[in-house]
């Protein structure tokens, strides 16, 4: 989703002859925009394409025909081959890799599932400090350095590049404000405001259509449980209390969560099968087609226009956040500590570890997230300014990838999980040292017709503004080794739980948390302390 950075290191009046040429060669500005981040020019007339292996999951453009990709390509003088493999494959696929230590590149790699400082250490990965601190790569050093992610320093040195995102990746719950009206309540501010709106839209007829056939929302195990779960749980995995470190997953908070979806369950105002869908698109869709009237979306106008398609009637407010306490001051859908989701890695067999950092680098600029995101001036779209691009060609970008298939006009299928997973420009070096700020202040990306009709364009930074504190922001190694074991239990007693007899309530409840304890959690939660008291 970037584009690559020029050599900046050449010779001064070669640089200037180069841009030169890029310029009258383009017939756009793409090649010449200024700003914070420097952006990265045309390679070529540098020598032959290096040729660079990068494994990102779920790839389905191909290089050699995707104009985005081919231009990318030229920017940067590389020849680019995705490994990729299905999300559900990537683990093991990641694991073969390294295990057999495949020549790639850059590895896209999701630390939750993998031991990333066991990887570090054992000399798999590629320390980058030395290369970091040569100037080459400031944007780079930026992330890497930033106070924001001393997690990924294993025992002081820096062996990858967090990949960027806003926390819960722009995902926000909205709710029909039409409905609320037709059933007599106000917005919900509460747990207890949130049950009584299940209960209300589930009996009595917010649709107004006389059948006795809607819900307030369609619960499956992804975004709608975490929505249920954070009116009561800090999405923190630690919480500090009077001196001490609170594992959140056995915490009396997280008691009171499952107790309150039980309820909603035993009451029958929830979908009976929502521990066994694996459709992730189900509860958007069920909302879409006026049979919800609460749903968890990463794109509310797309969402909005959806909706309006089947009632024209509807109105939408976004639900954020549903706080945890009775003075209605506490809720947050995220933490502090998950402004990224993966992390780019270079192992031991890569060949081009100096390259890829250049390519990397150039992928942080203003120009390469416009590119990986909209596409090629001219062709893709007309002319860009302050984060709008007007007059974008759908049959041009449908040419390269399907506009449906990502967030609109503004979604080529690789503007994430290159460099960052966020639909927009960043500036770095005008921020250095406080790159949550940055963040925080991402200049969103968003069509001139979008912005006219979308009232939700900036939802992203919203999320952004109410953040849990997560007391132990750090990569320990023993949750990379139980994560697995740990996750498996809460699942099993999630269900076990709430589909039990409420009577047999707080016995599962104190066998799953000696499950958890007995798998790993003893161990976790020792680590956690442990790093807690040495950084106090």
């Amino acid at each position: 989703m970037r584009t690559s950075k020029r050599k900046v290191w050449l010779k001064l009046g070669l640089l200037i002859a180069m841009v030169f040429t890029v310029v009258a060669c383009s017939g756009n500005d793409e090649g010449n925009t200024t700003g914070s981040n420097e952006p990265g020019t045309s390679s070529e007339g540098v020598g032959a394409p290096v040729e660079l292996r990068i494994f990102r999951v779920a790839v389905t453009q191909d290089p050699t025909k995707d104009r985005v990709l081919l231009e990318l390509q030229k920017r940067t003088n590389t020849k680019l081959e995705f490994i990729t493999t299905p999300w559900d494959q990537y683990v093991t696929k990641s694991n073969t890799m390294l295990a057999s230590k495949e020549k790639v590149d850059v590895i896209a790699l999701e630390d939750s599932q993998l031991n990333y400082p066991k990887l570090a250490r054992s000399g798999i990965l590629t320390p980058l400090d030395d290369l970091l601190n040569s100037g080459k790569y400031p944007n780079l050093k930026v992330i890497a350095t930033d106070p924001l992610f001393k997690k990924y320093l294993i025992d002081g040195k820096i062996y990858g590049i967090p990949q960027l995102t806003q926390p819960s990746g722009g995902w926000i719950a909205g709710i029909r404000t039409d409905w609320l009206k037709n059933v007599g309540l106000p917005m919900p501010r509460t747990p207890e405001d949130l049950y009584n709106v299940f209960k209300a839209f589930k009996e009595n007829d917010p649709d107004q259509n006389g059948l006795d056939d809607t819900l307030a929302m369609y619960v499956t195990p992804f975004d709608p449980w975490g929505f249920l779960m954070t009116a009561f749980v800090q999405p923190v995995a630690f919480k500090e209390e009077n001196g001490s470190i609170v594992y959140t997953a056995t915490s009396p908070e997280y008691k009171k969560a499952l107790q309150f979806i039980k309820r909603l369950y035993d009451d029958g105002l929830i979908n009976k099968d929502f521990i066994t869908i694996k459709d992730k698109d189900i509860s958007i869709n069920q909302f879409i087609a006026g049979k919800t009237g609460i749903a968890y979306s990463p794109m509310w106008s797309k969402t909005l226009e959806a909706t309006l398609q089947n009632s024209p009637q509807a109105t939408i407010e976004l639900l954020f956040p549903i706080p945890h306490d009775a003075a209605s001051t506490n809720g947050a859908t995220a933490n502090d500590s998950q402004w990224n989701w993966m992390v780019n890695v270079m192992p031991s067999t890569s060949k081009n570890v100096e390259k890829s950092l250049e390519f990397l680098e150039y992928m942080t600029t203003d120009e390469a997230r416009k590119l990986m995101s909209v596409g090629i001036e001219g062709i893709h779209y007309e002319s860009y300014k302050d984060g709008v691009f007007y007059g974008i060609k759908a049959e041009e970008q449908n040419k390269d990838w399907d506009p449906a298939n990502g967030e609109g006009p503004t979604g080529h299928p690789l503007w994430w999980g290159m460099i960052n997973t966020i639909n927009g420009t960043i500036d770095y070096q005008g921020n250095t040292g406080n790159l949550m700020k940055a963040l925080q202040e991402t200049t969103t990306f968003v069509s001139e017709e979008d912005k006219k009709s979308n009232p939700y364009y900036e939802q992203r930074k919203l999320i952004t503004t109410v953040m849990a504190h997560e007391a132990v922001p750090v990569i320990l190694e023993s949750r990379s080794k139980y994560a697995g074991k740990l996750a498996s239990v809460r699942d099993e007693y999630s269900a076990k739980i709430i589909l039990g007899a409420q009577a047999d309530f707080d016995k599962n409840w104190d066998e799953y948390v000696k499950r958890m304890y007995d798998s790993g959690a003893t161990e976790v939660v020792a680590e956690a302390t442990e790093w807690y008291i040495n950084k106090k």
